[in-house]
Parts: C-alpha cells; structure tokens; sequence
C-alpha cells in the first residue's frame, strides 16, 4: 500500500493511510514537512473512474487528467491529494509499444544528458531508477558506464534487460534497500520523481547506495514554470499518474532533507516526432514522412537538477 513520511525528519517513517469509502484513494500529507495543511489549486475530475493500467502506462494522453491538486501552506510542495491505492500493481502490467517507436529521438535527449553528466561523473557504476525499456542505460552503457536498472513493468524490465545485457531489478523504489552501501557513482531518475508514491524515501535509499562522491541526476517538470501558470488546471502535466509537481525549490527542499546538496539546476528541451507529437493530441497520420521530422520541444517546464552527497 502506498504510504508517506509522517514526519519532516524521518523518512523511513510510516503515516497511517485513511482511505476514503470507496476504497479507491489515500489521503497523504506532505512529502517534504509532513504537514497537513494545504489549500486545493485544481478540484478532482476524474468524476467515478477506476484507474486502469492505461493510466499509469508512459505514453498515454490523457492529459489534465487528476485528482485535486493540492499545494501544501507550510512548504510549498505541490501534489495530488488524495491518490489511487496499490498503483505498483498497475505499473507492474504495463506494456508499452508506443514508447518503443520513440527510441531514436529519446536516445538524442539522453545523450545531451550525458554530455552534462560527464561534466560531473564521466565513468563509474551507475543506477537508473524507472528505467523503463532501457534507452538511456543502452546510451550509457555505450559511453562506458557499468549500468543497472530498477523498474515496475514486468514487459519494460524484460526488453531492458534484453537490450542492455543489464541487471534490472523488476520492482518499485519503495523502502526495501536492493543494493550495498555506497555501491553506485551515479544514480539518474529520468522524469520519475512526480511518479513516486514517497519520494522522500526513495532519496534516502539513494543516499545509502551512493559513494561519498557519488551524484544524483533527477529530471522532471516544473510546476513553478511561467508555461504551468498560463495553462492552470489544463496543464497536460497534471495526469493521474504524477503525484507530485515540483519546482527547483520545492526538490531542493527534499533533496536537503535527504542530505543531498544540489550543484547544478538547468532548464532543456527534448526532441520528438511530429508523428509522435500529433498523436499525443489524437491526431494519426499514415506514411513515414512525419516520422523523419524531429523537432525540438521546449516550453521552460522541464528541468535537470545535480545533486551530491553532503560533505
């Protein structure tokens, strides 16, 4: 069952869930402070629908899909209040085909990251967390990283796993510690911060696995974005899959929690098809000329954070 820190100090700590009469959802305090006072921004409409695998597959488009929003009044932190139950049961049957047909331009945004990432940790053993069908350990691996993969899908972990020659372990970052102490130089959570039923704890675990000068590379939108506050409620990033909606203050806030320092924040775009692009929004057209046609997308929504280990 999902669960949240009870506390601001503690994140291994449990908060007893109360659900609603229906069963369906969990009311959750605060991942950062662990308050309970928070202001709704954007009511539920997700209306009496039951959540589907569909829901929570990557390439879905069921933008602006959610239940509240809600904006915690201690801190700040922005997320979804109250959310879906037994979600891991979900992302475990996802199979995603679609995703696949994106590898190439993926593969080109990755390895921009790695042009970043090599600034900071240019080899080593490196840990990515939500790897999915494994695009970027394959481009990592082919700059020379030694690379390993956490991931829920049953279908992703295996084509990873296939790809890449890899060890993935198929499960969830929840409190349950996979690896040895300082065992990674890098560990990387590509657009899956939001996704984490308690990413407070996920940090801590990411503490213990990496060595003393080890980084952690996290990517996701930013709900603070001028982009954010012109879309309001139809904000696409706010799905039934993202728990969280976080600003480069709101992550540094948790990252401190966890005793890890941020170093760099910057802003990036990421390229796609216009194929792809056009059938986000439902639109399919037949041939391969739009497939050839990549196009950059950035809307100033969409950030990179280093961190390290605290001295």
């Amino acid at each position: 069952m999902p669960y949240s820190s009870n506390l601001p100090n503690g994140p291994a700590e449990r908060l007893t869930p109360v659900i609603t009469e229906t069963m369906k959802y969990i009311k959750i305090k605060c991942n950062i402070c662990g308050s309970n006072d928070y202001k709704i921004l954007y009511r539920s409409n997700i209306g009496s629908s039951n959540p589907s695998v569909e829901d929570y597959t990557s390439t879905v488009n069921k933008y602006s899909v959610f239940n509240n929003i809600v904006k915690c009044k201690k801190c700040g932190l922005v997320y979804m209040n109250p959310r879906d139950v037994e979600v891991n049961a979900l992302y475990k049957d996802v199979v995603d085909n679609a995703y696949l047909e994106t590898w190439q331009e993926r593969a080109e945004t990755f390895n921009e990251h790695l042009k970043i990432i090599a600034k900071y940790k240019s080899c080593g053993k490196l840990l990515d967390i939500g790897c999915y069908a494994g695009i970027f350990l394959d481009e990592a691996q082919k700059k020379g990283y030694k690379v390993t993969g956490i991931e829920p899908s049953v279908w992703a972990s295996d084509y990873a796993r296939k790809k890449t020659g890899a060890t993935i372990i198929n499960a969830g970052c929840n409190e349950k510690l996979f690896f040895p102490a300082k065992e990674f130089d890098l560990v990387t959570l590509w657009d899956v911060v939001e996704h984490l039923d308690n990413p407070s704890l996920c940090l801590s675990n990411i503490y213990n696995y990496l060595k003393r000068d080890g980084i952690v590379v996290i990517t996701t939108h930013d709900i603070g974005s001028i982009f954010a506050k012109l879309m309001g409620k139809r904000y696409p990033w706010l799905m039934r899959f993202h728990f969280y909606h976080f600003t480069p203050t709101t992550l540094s806030a948790l990252l401190a929690k966890n005793k890890l320092e941020v170093i760099c924040t910057k802003y990036y775009s990421k390229k796609f098809t216009l194929d792809y692009i056009l059938s986000r929004f439902g639109i399919n057209v037949k041939g391969d000329i739009l497939k050839r046609i990549k196009i950059p997308v950035n809307l100033g929504d969409m950030f990179m954070i280093i961190t390290k280990k605290k001295a």
